[in-house]
This record gives C-alpha cells, structure tokens and sequence, in this order.
C-alpha cells in the first residue's frame, strides 16, 4: 500500500495500478490474478480428500468450476488462494507439510489454485485431519459439498471464523448446525463482544449473529440507542 500511495496519491488511479503497485511491493507476479478482472462468474470449489495410514500422507483434492455468464460460455479456471489448515481428531491444529518441503508449517497456510482439478500430497500426516479451507474467506468463491459431520466438526473445534462459518460457505442449512453454532458461540464470546449499546437479543458473538435464525436477526436489526444533539436556533432578528 506504500508504492500504491507514494505512486498514486493524488491521481486518478486505475485496477491496473492498484496491481502493479502490489507486485512492485511484493515482489511477486500477479498477472495472472487479472483474470479476475477480466472473467465474470464466481468459482465453485468441490474438496475431496484421501488418507493413506501406512504411508502417512494426506491427499487434498480441489476442484473448481466458473458456470458460464452472458457473453461469456467458456471460463478459464480462476487463480484462486485458498487459506487452510489441517485439523486432528481432537480438534487440535496440526503442523503441515507439503512433499518436496524441507520443513513444516504451523497453522494456516495459502495454496494457490490455479487449474480445473489440483492436488495436493501432505508428507507426515500422524492422522486422518479434517482440512479447513476458505479461512479468513480468503477468496470470494462458492465452497461446496461439505459433510455435515465435517461443517460440526470445524463449527465446534476451529479456531477460525471462516471455518466456523462453513455453513454458509457450503451452502448448508445454518439450522442443520445450530447445536454446533451455540458451543462456537459460547467459546468464542468472551474475545468477541460487540459494543455496549447494543440491545440485549444482540449480546453474542459475530459469528451467532450471522447464523441467527430469521427472528433474530430482526432483533439485531434494531438501532442502537443514539445520543440526541440538539442544535440552538439561530438568533432571530
């Protein structure tokens, strides 16, 4: 954001402008995220995944599809950064490594998919892990065929809010999760509170609120109590 501002504070500044402004920062090649720009359509992603015990490698499928638009038939497949991690059967955060990597990586990590079908092989897997991905929402794409096992699982035990969110994600009744949705709520209330003015039916965490059911969300829709400012008439002459 420093190149972009030092270069275009000021100007009328462009979408191309904005993106060279973030390789030259970067140091990296984004011509291929211009793709964005240039296709219409919202990617839909399919994950599939595979474990091998003896081996102790996990294998992550993704899968995306851009439905054709008006004007636009054939889509190429988008470059699409999907943030992930990999969960154990307790539900703690596992360290991942890709084949090929030297060594691990803790917590959440970027892929970059960039193909209609893409896999990817993890080395040293001590357990069948159930993936979150889409954390953070870090792609504007439509995540899709989710068990609903996995979406209680990842509502119970992940730590972060896009994985919390994957009912929404998925597509999936937020009613089908609402059992789940209290332990999240519950959890993460303490670190998550909303402002005081708001009314009581509000008091629960972002993540509740955005799974409430229709009732609810009438009652968040409530204005917040408001200071009245008064201004004095002008004098009259």
């Amino acid at each position: 954001m420093d190149v972009y501002i030092a270069k275009n504070d000021n100007h009328a500044a462009t979408i191309e402008d904005f993106v060279a402004a973030m390789e030259e920062g970067n140091g990296v090649d984004l011509s291929d995220f211009r793709l964005w720009y240039r296709q219409a359509g919202t990617p839909e992603i399919t994950v599939e995944d595979r474990y091998d015990p003896a081996a102790r490698q996990y294998e992550l499928t993704i899968m995306q599809r851009v439905p054709p638009t008006p004007g636009q038939p054939d889509k190429q497949p988008m470059p699409v950064p999907l943030a992930m991690g990999l969960l154990g059967p307790n539900g703690d955060e596992m360290p991942t490594r890709l084949d090929g990597e030297d060594a691990a990586t803790d917590g959440t990590r970027v892929l970059v998919c960039d193909s209609e079908r893409q896999v990817f092989r993890f080395a040293d897997v001590a357990a069948p892990p159930v993936p979150s991905v889409l954390r953070n929402f870090s792609a504007p794409v439509k995540l899709q065929g989710v068990p609903l096992d996995r979406l209680k699982f990842l509502a119970i035990h992940d730590t972060d809010p896009g994985g919390a969110l994957g009912c929404r994600a998925a597509g999936r009744d937020p009613h089908s999760c609402s059992t789940a949705s209290r332990r999240t709520s519950k959890r993460q209330s303490k670190d998550r509170r909303l402002p005081a003015g708001m009314p009581a039916g509000c008091r629960r965490s972002r993540i509740r609120c955005h799974r409430s059911t229709p009732t609810s969300l009438r009652r968040c829709a409530r204005p917040w109590p408001m200071p009245i400012v008064t201004r004095p008439s002008p004098p009259r002459r």
